[in-house]
């Protein structure tokens, strides 16, 4: 298989309600192993584990030859964004701890569904002190890896609700050297793949998204030669945003809602 330092200050996701600032639990087994990066496991062979297995699974789904690093990070990004949503479903709505209505704001454009909420930002992009999202892992590769810059997160965003209902939704702002082979929703067709390596590895839903950043985080690693960190970060992030916020019942093994 082939593959075709500047201070941290990341900015902050949209703020909103206090109600909704309920961060996911730290994960089990979460350390520290630089300055910027965390890594789950144990520090013993974690090649089972789910962030591994994803690893494994992206990397030969993508596999046509010569891995194209970007799409596999759009693909990552993607899933991270989606298991984000799914997780407040699975792990806070369906049991009875949060009210939907709480969870998310829901919104109806031009006979689509869409689902915002703080809650499911934070997951995403949280930079706050003892709080780990998806940004964090992999802004904590591009750092690690001595990225000159970091993508801005907050215009991500403010692009993702304003092309809300367009055709611009869901399309990642990159720079033109960066050719991705699929969009990020069609990357979604392989959640119930993704779903089953969470389940079969025992990862709790409050913590999907982030197993998933954490195969993000490594697979920037990996791919550091053939794409600059920094650009693994963005690409990773302008997927994962938008779909974080799609009906789930429009993806293959996503939550059917009422």
């Amino acid at each position: 298989m082939s593959f075709g330092k500047r201070r941290y200050s990341a900015p902050a996701p949209p703020r909103g309600p206090a109600a909704l600032a309920l961060p996911p639990s730290p994960l089990p087994n979460a350390r520290r192993i630089s300055p910027d990066l965390l890594q789950i496991g144990n520090g013993e062979d974690d090649s089972a584990g789910g962030a591994a297995r994803i690893v494994r699974f992206l990397l030969e789904a993508y596999d046509d030859g010569e891995v194209n690093a970007a799409t596999v990070l759009n693909a990552a990004g993607a899933l991270a964004g989606f298991a984000a949503q799914e997780a407040i479903w699975e792990g806070l709505v369906r049991n009875g701890q949060m009210e939907p209505a709480h969870a998310f704001a829901r919104v109806e454009k031009l006979g689509e569904t869409y689902f915002f909420g703080d809650l499911l930002n934070t997951i995403l992009a949280s930079t706050k002190e003892g709080h780990l999202s998806v940004w964090t892992f992999v802004a904590g590769a591009a750092v690690s890896l001595g990225a000159p810059t970091l993508p801005p997160v907050a215009p991500m965003f403010e692009h993702c609700a304003g092309t809300v209902g367009t055709k611009a939704f869901g399309i990642p702002v990159l720079p033109f050297h960066i050719k991705l082979k699929e969009l990020p929703r069609q990357a979604l067709r392989h959640w119930p793949q993704i779903k089953s390596i969470l389940l079969s590895a025992g990862v709790e839903p409050l913590h999907w998204p982030l197993e998933i950043g954490v195969a993000a985080q490594k697979i920037i690693l990996l791919t550091k030669d053939s794409l600059p960190a920094d650009f693994g970060a963005l690409v990773v992030m302008q997927a994962a945003i938008p779909m974080s916020k799609i009906d789930p019942r429009t993806v293959p093994g996503g939550t059917m809602i009422e």
